[in-house]
């Protein structure tokens, strides 16, 4: 099948109308069906798209597909669990970012091996308080000076 050749501006007004919080969920479900990236990124991203997309979009060939659904603030906590895994860092600090990643994928991605994604867990207000930001080598645990705990 031969793409279909569109104006930018066609697929700007697309892109917008993905965005749209009064789009209808059947019109984001086609959207989130489009050929074009862009199209399927904003509609990734809109928390009104309907989570059986979500779930598709979640396996997107395109890297900025998959991190549109972790942007998504409606993103079921399973499929931030699977983006935390993603081979795009750009996709897990979307996940580190936000605020429906469950507590342990959070803990998770303190892991990862890019600063970036370690420091975007700091705005995440759902990081735990006992992590705190090192700027020079991402996040990473600082011991609490008032535990009293006698065991160690």
């Amino acid at each position: 099948m031969t793409p279909r050749k569109r104006s930018y501006q066609a697929i700007r007004r697309l892109v917008a109308e993905a965005l749209a919080p009064e789009t209808t969920q059947a019109r984001l479900a086609e959207l989130a069906s489009d050929e074009a990236c862009d199209i399927r990124d904003a509609a990734a991203a809109n928390p009104n798209t309907p989570a059986e997309r979500l779930d598709l979009l979640a396996h997107d060939v395109s890297w900025s597909v998959r991190r549109g659904v972790a942007r998504n603030p409606a993103a079921p906590e399973h499929l931030l669990v699977l983006l935390a895994r993603d081979g795009w860092s750009e996709v897990r600090c979307e996940v580190a970012a936000n605020k429906r990643t469950p507590l342990e994928t959070l803990v998770y991605l303190f892991k990862d091996p890019y600063s970036s994604v370690r420091r975007a867990l700091y705005d995440n207000p759902n990081t735990p308080a006992n992590f705190k930001l090192n700027p020079f080598e991402g996040l990473q645990r600082v011991d609490d000076p008032n535990d009293t705990d006698d065991d160690d």
